[in-house]
């Protein structure tokens, strides 16, 4: 569970960074407003899946969710390098 807990800090600070570049304005504030909100709904909604759904062992749940990340990290890449 750090695992995960640190990939997901470190994505959040690179998009962070990326906004810190961005020109300031009302854009920046609803991105980060979208984004929050986004994050919230879709952990709250998987909490409460995950409570109703019997059987649900959390190691495997946790390998599941890191394998995702790496996903998205691979997928991140290779639309980086072959730019």
């Amino acid at each position: 569970l750090l695992a995960l807990a640190v990939a997901t800090s470190i994505d959040a600070l690179a998009v962070g960074v990326s906004f810190a570049f961005s020109p300031p304005g009302p854009g920046v504030v609803l991105s980060c407003a979208v984004i929050g909100c986004t994050t919230f709904l879709i952990a709250f909604g998987g909490a409460m899946a995950a409570s109703r759904i019997p059987g649900i062992h959390p190691k495997k749940a946790e390998i599941v969710g890191g394998l995702v990340l790496v996903g998205i990290g691979v997928k991140l890449l290779l639309e980086g390098l072959l730019k």
